[in-house]
This record gives C-alpha cells, sequence and structure tokens, in this order.
C-alpha cells in the first residue's frame, strides 16, 4: 500500500510540475485603420491648416481667423482644422498676404503656411490640398468659439 500511495505522490508531484500544455495563442488582432476626423457639423464649412517643416520656418506662427487672432499659436509639423460658419472668411499671419475662402454648410478647403523669406515670420497661407493624413490635424477652437 504504501508503494502505490508513494507512486501516486510521484505522479501528482511530476504532473503539478510539468506546465501545461497551451493552446497556440491567438494571431495577433489587426491595429485598427486610421479613421479620419469626423465631418464637420453639417450647418459649418471645416477648414484645414497645414504647416509643414519648412527651411527657416521653424517658430510657431500666429494665425488669424476674420482678424481674430487664435489664442494657440501653430506649430511647424502640424496640421489644424476648424469649423466654421458657411461664408466669405479671411485668414492671415502676421504677414501682409490673406487667404480668402468662401464656405457652404458641408465644404472642406485645405490652406499650408508657406515660408515666403523676408522677416523671420513670414509664413502665408496659401491654397492646398488636403493632408496625406487627415488623422494628425487637431480640431483647433476658432476665436471666439
Amino acid at each position: 500500500m504504501t508503494t502505490i500511495r508513494l507512486a501516486a505522490a510521484l505522479l501528482a508531484a511530476t504532473v503539478l510540475a510539468v506546465p501545461a500544455f497551451a493552446e497556440d495563442p491567438a494571431p495577433a488582432t489587426p491595429a485598427a485603420p486610421a479613421i479620419a476626423p469626423p465631418v464637420a457639423p453639417p450647418t459649418t464649412g471645416r477648414v484645414y491648416i497645414s504647416y509643414p517643416a519648412q527651411d527657416k520656418a521653424t517658430y510657431d506662427s500666429q494665425f488669424a481667423i476674420d482678424d481674430a487672432w487664435l489664442a494657440d499659436a501653430i506649430k511647424p509639423g502640424t496640421c489644424v482644422y476648424f469649423d466654421l460658419p458657411p461664408g466669405k472668411h479671411t485668414m492671415h499671419t502676421t504677414a501682409t498676404a490673406n487667404w480668402y475662402v468662401e464656405l457652404a454648410a458641408g465644404d472642406a478647403k485645405y490652406a499650408d503656411l508657406k515660408y515666403r523669406g523676408g522677416s523671420i515670420n513670414n509664413v502665408v497661407p496659401v491654397d492646398g490640398t488636403a493632408p496625406v493624413d487627415l488623422t494628425a490635424c487637431l480640431k483647433g477652437t476658432p476665436p471666439g468659439g
């Protein structure tokens, strides 16, 4: 009887010491695809402002919408968007050139901030195309918004 108990004890110890055979791990879940920012509310248009990295334009850019300055400057290498009421809007930096845009509800317009030479803060908005990655654009707060 002692031999049977000893054998049972050895068997139990062996079973507990051997790691359990795990099933093959589940395949990794693929990363979710990048999702573009939601569309503008139906009663507004959206303006994207891209400030691509450029030589000599390594400073934050002050930016005004309809002659009201944003509280936060736009940083190089970033993109922001603003949801604005339909109508004509004027946008500019501290440089003298203006960018004029007319928005209808549901529109999306794009501008790039480009270095134009001259003074240290001579970055102006110009007609642009949609940034390659709209998900990199952050929502900006328009003046008074």
